[in-house]
């Protein structure tokens, strides 16, 4: 699991750091998150690095990477908890409250398998990436029985996650508008061996709007909105009985041309 994160966060930066032409971003969303019986509603922003494949640059920028930060709304939950009074050596039930909070820190790679980036009016993507999320929780209990063994409880669960998602985005005059659900896997084998997952899986469904920073242009030519292509075109035809500039013999029509001018 550890090497599989470490990959993906290598691989984006690889990419990042290319020279193919690039375009950042940034966009902030709206969102509902859900595991198991937490269902809450939460706030996100994401920093976005649009680039050319690196291996075929074609000037359209098809891939991205980024880093996404999400903070959710807490939510309370009561209910009873069966337990046992070793006082009077029986069992009893206790009304417990707990509060739950989530946040979480996701790096992805995105390719677009429709559209562009950057120009399109309609997009669809795909997303793989790698995640970190927090769990805050508070316990409490009307318990005011000594013999009951169940008092407030603090703390924070943390896992690394495994992210997939998928989503859509048209282009307007302001921005682009997004729609994406995200699933968050935690890892369930550590070292060759099966484990229990500390949190359980995860999923996300947002809505955005992501506004474009600037162009950044790389050695290999870069990005053209009106552009000709990446090599230069020679002033002659191909078909030209003149030939290029680049002909360092004269052709014989080149030769006879001259004569005639001379007469």
């Amino acid at each position: 699991m550890k090497q599989l994160i470490v990959s993906i966060i290598s691989l984006c930066a690889l990419l990042i750091a290319s020279e193919a032409a690039a375009q950042w971003s940034l966009s902030g969303k709206g969102q509902t998150f859900s595991m198991l019986y937490y269902k809450t509603q939460g706030l996100g922003t994401t920093i976005e690095y649009g680039y050319a494949n690196p291996w075929r640059n074609t000037g359209k920028l098809k891939l991205a990477g980024g880093l996404t930060l999400n903070g959710y709304l807490p939510k309370s939950y009561t209910y009873e908890w069966d337990t046992y009074n070793y006082e009077t050596n029986t069992d009893e039930t206790v009304e417990i409250t707990e509060n739950l909070s989530a946040f979480t820190v996701n790096a992805f790679a995105k390719m677009y398998i429709a559209g562009t980036y950057d120009q399109s009016t309609l997009g669809w993507y795909f997303k793989m990436g790698a995640g970190y999320t927090a769990i805050p929780y508070t316990i409490e209990s009307n318990n005011s029985d000594e013999g009951i063994l169940l008092g407030p409880e603090k703390g924070t669960i943390t896992s690394l996650t495994v992210d997939l998602g998928t989503g859509i985005e048209f282009k307007t005059g302001f921005g682009h508008v997004f729609v994406e659900g995200n699933l968050y896997l935690p890892p369930t084998e550590e070292n060759g061996v099966a484990v229990e997952p500390v949190i359980p899986a995860s999923s996300q469904i947002a809505a955005g709007l992501r506004f474009d920073l600037g162009t950044s242009t790389g050695s290999r030519g870069g990005y053209r909105k009106k552009s000709s292509g990446y090599k230069r075109k020679s002033r002659h035809k191909r078909n030209s009985p003149y030939g290029s500039r680049s002909t360092k013999r004269k052709t014989y029509f080149q030769k006879k041309y001259k004569r005639r001018r001379r007469r």
